[in-house]
């Protein structure tokens, strides 16, 4: 076994040079910032399920060797793929996490996906009262990260619901600006207060009175059902904005009910 692992931590160290010196790349990854990486498509296109369809036989880039990368985030690209040589992933905090995992998500990296999917939004919230890292991720996850990944979205509200008296006491999270996790928290402190007997309902309460409200409104149209989430201090038309449809109201109740069944239909999910 000894031998085994010494084996394999050479391997790596041999891998991991390649990728620092680019000898006898295959492939090279273009950057919008003009950076280039040269890379080896047998260890890329092993990891990642986009560079994999790229370079077959059916795209241009099978032919020209060359991939534009045209995420934005230029850094979180190069960990990703520096992972795919070493096997270790290189965090720097909470944002680059979720900024990382966005990259993993867009090129399909699973198994560094798998990897990032402990935020720590916990302990950072322990640690400090005015810790901006964690409202910033929070706004990230929810503007940038598809709704589908559900686990960070829970993550975030569910960290945020237990640990509502730091969040409060943070001038960083009283500034996030996403309509999506106000309502979605409001709905997670509504379970807590009314389904599961929160010894903190004073507490709580206050904190839901503090908190920016959203109603949601469904449109009628049957071929539409789009759903909006509107501030209460705003009025909004009777009309939907595609089909102009009529709008209803969406009671506390039903929201609540729909977001815990969704919530157990992915637990189930990944168990």
């Amino acid at each position: 076994m000894e031998a085994c692992g010494r084996f394999w931590d050479c391997l790596t160290r041999i891998v991991a040079r390649l990728f620092q010196t680019g000898h006898y790349s295959d492939l090279k990854l273009q950057f919008q910032d003009r950076r280039v990486l040269h890379v080896h498509k047998s260890v890329v296109c092993a990891s990642s399920e986009v560079f994999q369809l790229a370079c077959s036989g059916a795209f241009s880039e099978a032919r020209t060797g060359v991939i534009e990368i045209s995420h934005e985030d230029t850094r979180a690209v190069v960990y990703m793929v520096l992972w795919m040589y070493t096997g270790k992933p290189r965090t720097n905090g909470i944002v680059f996490n979720v900024r990382l995992y966005a990259a993993t998500d867009f090129y399909r990296v699973r198994r560094l996906q798998n990897l990032l999917r402990c935020l720590k939004m916990k302990n950072l919230l322990q640690r400090s009262d005015n810790n901006k890292d964690v409202p910033e991720a929070i706004e990230f996850v929810f503007l940038n990260i598809p709704e589908c990944h559900r686990d960070l979205r829970d993550t975030a509200v569910e960290t945020c619901a237990t640990y509502f008296d730091r969040c409060f006491a943070n001038r960083h999270f009283r500034e996030i600006d996403e309509p999506a996790f106000w309502a979605e928290l409001y709905l997670e402190l509504y379970d807590n207060v009314r389904y599961y007997n929160s010894t903190r309902y004073d507490e709580c309460t206050e904190f839901m009175m503090w908190m920016p409200q959203y109603n949601e409104y469904e449109c009628t149209d049957p071929d539409c059902h789009k759903t909006f989430l509107v501030s209460e201090i705003l009025q909004r038309s009777s009309r939907c904005d595609d089909c102009y449809g009529e709008l209803i109201k969406i009671p506390l109740d039903v929201r609540s009910k729909c977001r815990r069944e969704r919530k157990d239909r992915w637990q189930n999910r990944r168990r």
